[in-house]
């Protein structure tokens, strides 16, 4: 009897391990995508704003460093919402280079905005203008906010 009870006391024991350890790796990972959500969430959001409402200069440094994080991001763990606020924010940084006259440094803008997006959408190949469009989609939607 008592054997039998410290037997079933042990495998019990390592069950409970077994499954707690499971159930605490899953929440840990749900963190993990929370929190980098959050982040994807708080930099666009910041970044947008500071383009609608900012001074250039503002406006070019939140769009940097929403870039900055994002690369970051993708980097430790690759998404597809990474990758569609990256050509986003390189799309409003080529409008803010385009603004300043700096024609080559939109043209270089652009062009990373066209490889994040084609990175999920191979073959296709947006314009200029399409980017532009739809960065002020983006910012009507925002703005309803």
């Amino acid at each position: 009897m008592k054997t039998t009870f410290i037997i079933s006391a042990i495998l019990g024991l390592l069950a409970g391990i077994v499954w707690g350890r499971h159930t605490a790796m899953e929440g840990s990972q749900a963190m993990e995508s929370g929190t980098a959500t959050s982040a994807l969430n708080v930099t666009w959001t910041f970044s947008a704003r500071q383009f609608a409402h900012a001074d250039h200069d503002h406006a070019k440094s939140a769009i940097l460093e929403e870039v900055y994080v994002l690369q970051l991001l993708e980097r430790i763990t690759p998404n597809l919402a990474y990758r569609v606020a990256l050509s986003d924010g390189y799309a409003r940084l080529a409008m803010i280079e385009e603004y300043s006259n700096d024609r080559d440094a939109a043209h270089r803008a652009f062009e990373q905005a066209r490889i994040w997006f084609g990175k999920d959408h191979p073959g296709q190949e947006l314009t200029d203008d399409q980017m532009r469009q739809g960065v002020q989609r983006i910012d009507n939607v925002l703005d309803r906010r």
